[in-house]
């Protein structure tokens, strides 16, 4: 029988900006068009957004 982990979710302010990009990126591999952000540009877009690092889960 194979193990599986258990689901951790956690508040994104565990992450800062680039491991936050990092993970964002890495949702959209093999996606259809390309897409990658980097640590800077993900922070300005998201406080941008209005978005909360508290609310957010990962």
């Amino acid at each position: 029988m194979t193990s599986i982990s258990p689901l951790v979710c956690r508040d994104a302010t565990h992450y800062d900006s680039h491991q936050l990009a990092s993970i964002l990126t890495e949702c959209f591999t093999d996606y259809v068009i390309p897409f990658t952000l980097d640590g800077p540009t993900f922070a300005t877009r998201f406080n941008a957004e209005g978005l909360s690092l508290t609310e957010s889960r990962i």
